[in-house]
């Protein structure tokens, strides 16, 4: 059987002893779970250091504490019944910093041997997972709240626009700062006083398309955009121009901080995969920003999830 691990961690400006006290207790671990989040109807039982889960689209396992070294680590069983059956080694790892403590979450397991093909995909399916996973930790034990919350706004008809973009291939890893650099120069074009006759109406928000995710290779390949009254005649060097076309899709709305999406994102493609509706493969998902980052609190940040459909 195929075997992967993964590995990812974070820096909490909180003591080691707090931190340990909260991971060791399983009745918090829902409240940052980056799979709980995604499907909010999940059943979640707590037993004597063991907790259990069954949802419809995060599938049936338990995990429970197997080792522990007070202040230092937690060892986990991780047993998944649905949606295959499997087995992982999971650990907690708490290290201290000056003013904090690094937390190092790991996973050891195997996929079933007809899935082997999987393997580079799932490791970073859980790597993306765990990322969203110790993000909402880390805001959660130094804030005392998670800015991330989703509204399942279902199937949707949404009008087509031309628009002006700017086109990008980059890691994964890389994303968050390239579209930051990609929105700054978008705008800074918008805000021009010889372009702005060609803008859309206000209430035509600026979105981002997805062209394509590599997650074998952790690449992405994307183009921010921004609505336009008409196609453009001539494109300025550097960006490119489109329509994207009408569409019915099925929108996952995320209200909170932008680094958090990530969750919407994964709870749309959770329901894409369990088939609850059909995805066109033609036209592109895409996000649209109903406030951009930064022009409103990141409690109020709102951003709409689309998957177009068949």
């Amino acid at each position: 059987m195929p075997s992967f691990s993964v590995s990812e961690s974070i820096t909490i400006k909180e003591k080691r002893e707090d931190v340990y006290a909260f991971l060791r207790d399983l009745k918090n671990w829902p409240e940052w779970s980056p799979w709980i989040i995604c499907d909010p109807e999940c059943r979640v039982d707590f037993g004597n250091h063991r907790y259990t889960w069954e949802g419809a689209f995060v599938g049936v396992g338990e995990m429970e504490i197997a080792k522990e070294t007070p202040h230092e680590s937690i060892a986990f069983a991780l047993v998944f019944q649905k949606p295959w059956r499997s087995r992982a080694q999971v650990e907690m790892r708490l290290s201290e910093l000056d003013g904090g403590t690094e937390v190092r979450w790991t996973m050891a397991s195997k996929l079933p041997f007809f899935l082997f093909w999987l393997k580079p995909t799932m490791v970073q399916l859980v790597r993306m997972d765990y990322q969203r996973g110790l993000k909402m930790l880390k805001e959660l034990l130094e804030t005392g709240v998670i800015h991330s919350t989703l509204d399942f706004v279902g199937e949707q008809e949404i009008a087509g626009c031309p628009y002006i973009g700017i086109e990008r291939h980059c890691a994964i890893d890389a994303m968050e700062t390239a579209m930051e650099e990609d929105f700054g120069k978008l705008m800074e074009w918008a805000a021009k006083e010889e372009n702005k006759g060609l803008l859309a109406e206000a209430s035509r928000k600026p979105f981002t398309i997805y062209r394509k995710w590599d997650l074998k290779q952790g690449l992405v390949h994307y183009r921010v955009c921004h609505p336009l009254k008409e196609s453009l005649s001539e494109v300025p060097y550097g960006f490119e121009s489109g329509e994207r076309a009408a569409c019915r899709a099925y929108v996952v709305g995320h209200t909170g901080a932008y680094r958090h999406l990530g969750n919407a994102w994964s709870a749309a493609m959770l329901r894409a995969r369990a088939r609850l509706f059909k995805q066109s493969k033609e036209v592109m998902p895409f996000e649209k920003y109903v406030s951009m980052p930064g022009e409103v609190g990141e409690a109020s940040t709102v951003t709409l999830i689309c998957l177009p459909l068949k």
